[in-house]
């Protein structure tokens, strides 16, 4: 209806310019005689009467005088039919629009639970889970206006995700907006999140990153708590509404399930959801290798940055662990400054103090800043991601 609409305005306004160009030409064009001028304008006095008369019947469409129009009106839906008069066709009050149905994709069904409270390293196994519908906002308004979307929002919850939820938290601090685009909220409740998948090493004829539609609702995972409550197992609900939420259950329909989401050993790298948020490629550096100018030149040019602690692999290796170099021997592992086997994002670069500020995942509060040499010494990986 709208292409239609365009091709009968477009139609109509050639026919006024048509019309009118003459009569324009004839008054006021300098280079015509003085008689050609007045006759001019005795046809444009003449065409303004003729307009405010009353119709008579040899005015009809029928007669040679349109037919030069009628091409124009058929192409553009407007010529009434042989026993159609004129005034049967003056056009009345537009016909209400058909009603738009939105296509969705289809409601992903609900992921699979992760039965462990905790990683596989301490497995504790929870019982009384089920989906509890959460109605709260998808972004919760500040003072009756719209919230911006902030990396505050991330609470990260019992499932071991947090690669995603520091990936999450990382977008919405460098661009906000791209949160807002990747999650529609549809007009039956349910929530449509954007992923971008890359294409395999043989498909080079489609672009590297497509997108990927996941439609979920807002039932979420949660286990019976006191006095007949419930709590919610995975991704906590934040100061800025559920949106975290919503992007956890639908990542973990995306790869299958929340136990597929559940570790580092299940999709638990940050590089790779970094890929799926934005449809941009990541980088990964060594963290011994880095400056606090790089991470800052890196912050104000809009990127996404991830860091990795080092990993305790002592329930894998035993007491040999400990002896790799990679292991979470150094001092601010051991009074528990920072968590072995865990994703931060950077929040901050002071170039003043030489010193960078780590958000936590697990609630904006758990903030931890480091000197560019602890940096450097007690950090494993840096990812990166331009989201741009």
């Amino acid at each position: 209806m709208r292409g239609r609409g365009r091709l009968a305005g477009a139609a109509l306004a050639a026919c006024g310019l048509a019309l009118a160009a003459p009569a324009f030409a004839s008054a006021q064009s300098p280079a015509l005689a003085p008689g050609r001028a007045a006759a001019g304008l005795k046809s444009a006095r003449a065409m303004a009467a003729w307009l405010d008369r009353e119709p008579r019947p040899e005015d009809s469409l029928a007669q040679g005088a349109a037919a030069p129009f009628e091409g124009l009106l058929d192409r553009a839906g407007l010529q009434p039919s042989a026993s159609q008069s004129f005034d049967d066709a003056a056009p009345g009050p537009p016909a209400p629009a058909p009603a738009f149905k939105e296509t969705l994709p289809p409601l992903s069904p609900e992921p699979g639970l992760a039965r462990c409270k905790y990683w596989i390293f301490d497995c504790r196994q929870a019982s009384g889970v089920t989906y509890e519908t959460i109605s709260a906002p998808l972004y919760a308004p500040y003072l009756g206006a719209p919230r911006r979307v902030s990396a505050e929002d991330v609470v990260q919850g019992s499932l071991d995700d947090c690669y995603l939820m520091a990936s999450l938290a990382a977008v919405a601090q460098a661009h906000p907006d791209l949160i807002r685009r990747m999650i529609r909220q549809n007009a039956d409740g349910t929530f449509s999140v954007t992923f971008y998948k890359r294409r395999l090493p043989w498909e080079f004829w489609k672009p590297e990153y497509g997108p990927v539609v996941v439609r979920v609702d807002n039932r979420f995972p949660a286990s019976a708590g006191e006095s007949g409550s419930f709590e919610l197992m995975y991704a906590q609900q934040g100061p800025g509404g559920i949106w975290p939420m919503v992007v956890e259950k639908a990542y973990a329909a995306y790869k299958g399930s929340y136990a597929d989401i559940n570790g580092i050993m299940d999709n638990g790298l940050a590089s790779s959801v970094l890929e799926a948020l934005t449809g941009q490629g990541s980088r990964t550096f060594p963290a011994g290798m880095m400056e606090a100018s790089t991470l800052e030149y890196w912050l104000k040019a809009g990127a996404a940055v991830i860091v990795s602690t080092k990993a305790d692999l002592s329930p894998f290796l035993g007491s040999f662990a400990k002896a790799l170099p990679e292991a979470p021997n150094g001092p601010l592992y051991k009074n528990g400054t920072l968590v072995p086997t865990h994703d931060y994002w950077v929040e901050s670069v002071d170039m003043k103090t030489h010193t960078v500020t780590l958000g936590n995942p697990w609630g904006w509060s758990d903030s931890v800043t480091l000197s560019a040499r602890q940096f450097r010494d007690e950090l494993l990986l840096v990812y990166v991601n331009p989201i741009r």
